[in-house]
This record gives structure tokens, sequence and C-alpha cells, in this order.
């Protein structure tokens, strides 16, 4: 998959910025016209717990820091891995940054959802999250109280699938689960790689962690193999074929404890 849209607002000196990208996306201005600031927008997306300063923020003020990425021309295995948040072939992702707030802000997916649904799936703990849904019960046709929160994701994820005409777009906080899963994920599909526009060949391929060049090189030579079929089919096979291997009847001297 692919960037096709950046949104920024309050970073640095951009209060609201739309950008359109490409095959290939040239950035031109002088000094100060914001170049860094869209890079910089972008870097710190997909980084899980990404240092935020004072002065990112636009004109050092409360505003929060909002970075929205929209991806298209996903692959049917990334359709596959991200589900319902592809709508209409485009992935919309959305991270807010504060300055009292979270350290690792989530990953916020657009989605289609039930609008009365978005105070339980915002609600600080499970605790809260269970409550908030049984508080739904009796008001709602077709919910029926949870001991769990994890029961009340369930039962709200089918209670969605069945009732589609109901549901209306709008990001969701839970989709993607903790900070740092939500980012590995992303960064396992597409991922930015900051190559300086100055710098010395010989450090740069000498140290294959340090380099963005030969990280870039490796990163589409991994995503070139991955959106394979065979390949994908390949590593999907796998842990079946290493269960019959292991089966204890195979094994000679191995037994089954019952």
């Amino acid at each position: 998959m692919q960037v096709q849209k950046l949104i920024i607002r309050n970073l640095r000196s951009v209060k609201k910025l739309t950008v359109s990208f490409d095959e290939v996306t040239a950035l031109l201005g002088g000094n100060n016209a914001g170049k860094s600031t869209v890079l910089h927008a972008i870097d710190i997306f997909f980084e899980a717990a990404p240092q935020i300063s004072l002065d990112d923020y636009h004109n050092r003020e409360e505003d929060d820091i909002e970075i929205t990425l929209v991806f298209h021309r996903l692959v049917p295995e990334e359709v596959s891995v991200f589900g319902s948040a592809v709508v209409g072939d485009r992935l919309t992702i959305r991270r807010v940054f504060s300055k009292h707030g979270e350290k690792q802000p989530p990953y916020e997916a657009l989605a289609l959802a039930f609008p009365p649904f978005s105070t339980v799936r915002q609600a600080a703990g499970k605790t809260d999250k269970r409550t908030s849904y049984n508080n739904l019960v009796g008001e709602i046709d077709g919910l029926e109280r949870v001991a769990s929160a994890d029961a009340a994701d369930a039962a709200m994820n089918e209670w969605e699938a069945a009732n589609p005409d109901l549901l209306e777009l709008e990001f969701r906080r839970d989709f993607f689960g903790a900070t740092n899963v939500a980012s590995g994920k992303l960064k396992k599909k597409t991922a930015l790689q900051l190559v300086p526009a100055v710098a010395d060949a010989h450090q740069e391929t000498s140290d294959a962690k340090k380099s963005p060049i030969i990280s870039l090189l490796s990163q589409i030579s991994k995503q070139m193999y991955e959106n394979k079929r065979d390949v994908t089919e390949f590593f999907g096979a796998v842990p079946q074929a290493f269960r019959r291997l292991g089966e204890p009847r195979k094994r000679t001297g191995v037994k089954r404890v019952e």
C-alpha cells in the first residue's frame, strides 16, 4: 500500500495542510516553507512513542497536533489484515498528540461503526467499558448483558455486522489495539525512510543498522516478496507442516501424554 494523502493540523508552523502524493512527489519551497514539517509529520506518525517537544505545537499553543494518513493501492493481503478499516479501497488512520495526553497516542482508523458504541469503545478501562456497554442493554434491540470488556467488543462487532445500514463513518480508537502493535502492523506494510541530502557514502554503507539507504532497499525487497501469492501461500502452509512433523506418532521415542 502507498500513502495517498497527508493531513496536518497544528504542527510547527503549519496550522492546517493537506498534501497529496503521486508515484514521485517533489516538495519545493524556500526556507521555512514547511518542507521538513511534512517529512517530520510522517516520521512521528509511524513512531509508536515519538519525541514531541513544545516547539512541535503550532505557535507553542495548547491545540492538539493531528496527523492523518490516507493509504491506497492495498493488495489483497493488506485488505485482509486491516479488515473493515478499509473503506472504498482506502485506509485512513489518524493520530492525535496532546501536551497532557498519552505518550503513545493510539492509531485511530476511520471505519463504519454504530455511533452509540463510541462511548463504550472510548472507555478508560475494561471495567468502565463493560459497564458502559451494559448500560445500553435495553435501549438497543439485540444487545445482551456481558461479563467482560472482551465480550462487549465481540458483541458490538457482531451487532454492527448484522446492522450495516445503521453504521456511520467515524474514527475508532480501539481498532488496532495497543499502539506498538498498530505501529508494527503499519511498518510491516509501508514505512518512511529519511535519506539525508548530503551524506558520507562509506558511512552509509558500512553500518546497515543506521543506513537509511540500506533500510530502504531492504524494505523494498521484503515487500516485493511478501506480496507475491506463492510466498504468501508458502508462509501460510508452514505452521500446518510444522504441526504435522511434530505429531507424536511420527517421532520415535515420543509418547502422547493423556
